[in-house]
This record gives structure tokens, C-alpha cells and sequence, in this order.
């Protein structure tokens, strides 16, 4: 899935990439260093206290800089 996503990210080239019901540890495992490669500078923000024995899932806000 994540490869699909990716592509979709660098063909849209967007200013602002807002991505929502992340697990932490798939953003510090791979999202964080995709986009910063890319000049995105990240914003987060706790979306409730969800936990389905996955993890947290978290909204994150991205700028390209």
C-alpha cells in the first residue's frame, strides 16, 4: 500500500499533505524519512485516544518547505 501512496505523493507534488489514522511506529519507520527526502517538514496531532491494540493513530500535517 505504502508504495501506491508514495507515488500518488510525488506526482501530486503538493505544498500541504495532510495524512490521518497513522501509527507512530509506520511513520518513524518510514513516512518521516520518505518525505523529509522530499523537503516536507511534519505538524502532528493526536486524533482521540484510539488504540485497537495497533497503536495510537495520530493525524499528520506535512509543508514542503
Amino acid at each position: 500500500r505504502w508504495p501506491k501512496i508514495c507515488a500518488e505523493i510525488e506526482k501530486l507534488d503538493s505544498g500541504i499533505l495532510c495524512l490521518q489514522q497513522v501509527e507512530i511506529d509506520v511513520y518513524d519507520s518510514i513516512i518521516h524519512s520518505f518525505l523529509r527526502s522530499r523537503n516536507y517538514k511534519c505538524k502532528f496531532f493526536k486524533k482521540f485516544n484510539l488504540n485497537d491494540g495497533k497503536g495510537i493513530y495520530v493525524i499528520f500535517i506535512f509543508l514542503k518547505s
